[in-house]
């Protein structure tokens, strides 16, 4: 379904990966994009899967799992699937509806033609991606130092 947007300057606001465009290239995004919305228990992808697109969350919860093992969850106007876009690596990991999802769905081949098309916004799209990429392994490295805390506080207790 294609999108329809009423207000494309609260829709850049909200969206951090629009901050720093204009309306008219946020626009040009958002045609290129098709929405979807998605039932709870759905598997929007599987790691292992190709990297075909890549969503923009708008609405509702993701969970991401590698396994049996979960990653994390994604939050609504959060970018999700980009890694394998721009690298052309496999997923790497399962995304799972958690709560009802609406999300954009932008292919990889119509995002590759249209940053070609216009080198001022894809610098901004890339920093925006890099962002995003920077603050997940932040968030990440805490994550896994209060987990090594946490074990060695176990082991200690064990001894």
């Amino acid at each position: 379904m294609k999108i329809k947007v009423q207000n494309i300057d609260e829709v850049r606001k909200k969206i951090p990966l629009f901050h720093g465009l204009s309306n008219d290239q946020v626009q040009t995004v958002v045609d290129v994009g098709n929405l979807i919305e998605l039932d709870v228990g759905r598997v929007l992808c599987h790691e292992g899967d190709a990297s075909t697109a890549f969503f923009i969350l708008l609405s509702g919860v993701l969970k991401v799992r590698t396994g049996e093992v979960s990653l994390g969850k994604v939050q609504a106007v959060d970018v999700v699937g980009e890694m394998g876009v721009i690298t052309g690596m496999p997923r790497s990991a399962t995304l799972e509806i958690e709560s009802f999802a609406r999300l954009i769905v932008i292919a990889k081949t119509e995002f590759e033609v249209l940053l070609e098309a216009d080198d001022h916004m894809a610098a901004k799209i890339y920093r925006r991606l890099v962002d995003v990429l920077c603050r997940r392994l932040r968030e990440s490295n805490v994550q896994l130092v209060r987990t090594q805390i946490k074990a060695l506080g176990d082991l200690t207790r064990a001894i």
